[in-house]
């Protein structure tokens, strides 16, 4: 859950050119394929039109159970009479509406993957992200609780402040403390105040989307008294949880990062790793996935981990400037000489831009540790839907990841993947094979990097005779440490079909060498030698079409060979699934043994299940 305020919008914003992303062929079709062939389809839109929240009319008798608006709704006569009801509805299908809107503007990455979900958890995980991220806009801003006291803060977020005031101003001197005092009870008076109080709202607190969603938050709290009761109970207990986490760390200087790293991965636990335990248990609770999903709680909070980290490594500068690091110093101050963690940003010296590197890689490998856990819990969904909720996300980070191992962008700006490599994988995770191939591309091209830095680094040792990490390079243990942790990743990712994958590897080659030589020949075309004149000229064209051509090669290369070895992999994935309906047992890690089924089959399963 990343911030739309503080330094948001002041730093650069790195991202491959509007040329570049064309010469990737398969990354411009996969994007056309998005938005008109087969687009994530959005069962919420669904949901409007029929202008009725099934399950929340349905209903479970317990819709204002925690003081909610049920005085008011208690006026209306017995039988309600046709109108009221009707003005009810109107004025709910407003809300679900605004929800939806808000959605997508303080979050479009995530907007799209809760939309396809089914119908029946759909509007409980929208409601579950606009509640924390109301929480996430409050302890996020900087500003809003630096007031003259600490009365005026809490009485206008809804705190209760006697008693809290009079401790602040008598034993307390600095604004900063007294700031910090009322947002840690605006944030752990959230879950009682915020998700019981049909009126509550904060204004001015944040900026843009974020604070026009703590605005019109009696419109979410609406939505949210709609939910069954058991999804209600859910939300409002990883709220808590998470609001006590986020006080923990309010209080703490962050402006160096966490101090090491069990406190960076406390961190990522309650503002990530929690968020996937509540996803978890509301999956359950809708009835699409087994009830033991909800008991792996090391594997989802890895998951959020996972997702949160590769944040944080991202948004290194973004979240240095606004005075809130998270970069835990057990491991930036290995390659600071100074001790300060700024000491990466924007760096002017070739030292500095090599410590910041090495430091970056070793983060990422931390980060990349945790990908077999994911893939794990993976392996354990059983709907589609709900897969792919969780599975882009993830193949998303690991993207993220290896644009920006060992790149110096990082500490300049926020590094960005390409529009047309999200719509690659939006594409391609549909299913447990298709990530674990994602994962497994990015993990070679990661190992592949850090191979080259290891033996570059052996020779660099090798010519000066200077130990293994002087000069704030990293050691070769790092290295080491990534290339394992890529390796892991490599064998649970590993290609079913080896000479598939050799196929590919050839094609590639070969396709790389007739673009190049179908690009010089066409800059030498013409038959006569070229003109003293013209020498510049014919040079930087040879160059521009042998650019193009091997990339247009290789990119229709890779996607018509990568469709055959897919086509190979599907046959013998099904070849493998009928072969262990057969014998009834099979390799357990196989993904072949994971059946990923549509919502509505799921649910009509359970059905015949009951009637029998």
């Amino acid at each position: 859950m990343k911030k739309k305020q503080g330094a948001y919008g002041k730093i650069p914003t790195h991202s491959d050119s509007t040329f570049i992303q064309l010469l990737h062929v398969n990354e411009v079709y996969a994007a056309w394929k998005l938005l008109y062939w087969s687009p994530l389809n959005s069962n919420l839109d669904e949901l409007l039109l029929d202008g009725n929240n099934e399950k929340g009319a349905d209903g479970d008798g317990e819709g204002n159970e925690g003081g909610g608006n049920e005085g008011k709704e208690g006026e209306a006569p017995a039988g309600g009479g046709e109108e009221d009801a009707q003005k009810k509805k109107q004025s709910k299908m407003e809300d679900l509406s605004f929800c939806n809107t808000i959605l997508t503007s303080v979050s479009r990455s995530f907007a799209a993957v809760i939309r396809q979900l089914p119908s029946i958890v759909l509007v409980d995980v929208m409601i579950f992200y606009l509640v924390l991220r109301a929480l996430d806009t409050i302890e996020d801003d900087m500003t809003f609780f630096h007031k003259t006291t600490a009365t005026d803060a809490m009485v206008d977020a809804g705190a209760d402040a006697k008693g809290d005031a009079t401790d602040s101003s008598e034993d307390i001197t600095t604004n900063n403390t007294i700031a910090n005092q009322a947002k840690v009870s605006a944030l752990l008076s959230f879950h009682k105040t915020a998700l019981t109080n049909p009126d509550w709202k904060l204004m001015g607190c944040g900026d843009g989307d974020e604070r026009r969603l703590l605005e019109h938050f009696p419109q979410c709290h609406s939505i949210f008294l709609s939910l069954p009761s058991e999804s209600r109970r859910i939300i409002m207990d990883i709220t808590q949880r998470m609001a006590c986490g986020m006080a923990e760390f309010v209080t703490k200087d962050l402006g160096q990062g966490t101090s090491d790293i069990l406190e960076y991965n406390r961190y990522c636990h309650f503002v990530a790793g929690l968020v996937g335990e509540g996803l978890s248990r509301l999956f359950v609770s809708s009835g699409l996935e087994s009830p033991s999903l909800a008991c792996e709680l090391h594997l989802s909070d890895q998951m959020g981990l996972f997702l949160q980290k590769t944040n944080i490594i991202r948004d290194y500068l973004e979240d240095y400037v606004d005075g809130r690091a998270f970069w835990p110093m057990e491991i930036w101050n290995k390659y600071s000489p100074n001790g300060d963690l700024g000491y990466f940003a924007n760096p002017t010296t070739e030292e500095a831009k090599n410590a910041g590197l090495a430091c970056l890689d070793e983060l990422i490998t931390d980060a990349l540790e945790l990908v077999p856990d994911c893939l794990a819990y993976l392996s354990k969904l059983q709907c589609v839907e709900i897969f792919r909720f969780c599975a882009i996300p993830q193949v998303m980070a690991i993207a993220t990841l290896e644009k920006c191992y060992h790149n110096p962008n990082v500490f300049t700006g926020v590094v960005k993947i390409r529009k047309g490599t999200s719509c690659l994988l939006i594409n391609s995770a549909v299913d447990l094979r298709g990530v674990h191939d994602i994962f497994h591309w990015f993990a070679m091209r990661i190992m592949s990097k850090a191979e080259g830095l290891q033996r570059q680094q052996q020779q660099k040792k090798k010519c000066s005779g200077s130990k293994s990490g002087d000069g704030g390079g990293g050691d070769l243990v790092s290295y080491d440490r990534t290339i394992e942790a890529c390796r892991t990743i490599l064998e649970l990712t590993r290609v079913e079909d080896e000479k598939a994958s050799s196929t590919t590897a050839a094609a590639l080659v070969v396709a790389s060498c007739v673009a190049g030589a179908a690009a010089v020949m066409a800059a030498q075309g013409g038959g006569g030698g070229p003109s003293k004149n013209m020498l510049t000229a014919s040079t930087t064209t040879t160059t521009t079409v042998t650019a193009v051509a091997a990339a247009v090669a290789l990119s229709f290369g890779s996607y018509f060979v990568g469709g055959k070895k897919k086509s190979k992999r599907m046959s013998s994935s099904m070849s493998a699934a009928e072969a262990e309906e057969e014998n009834g047992d099979g390799d357990c890690s196989s993904s072949s043994k994971m059946q990923l089924l549509p919502a509505v089959k799921i649910m009509e399963q359970k059905k015949r299940q009951q009637h029998q």
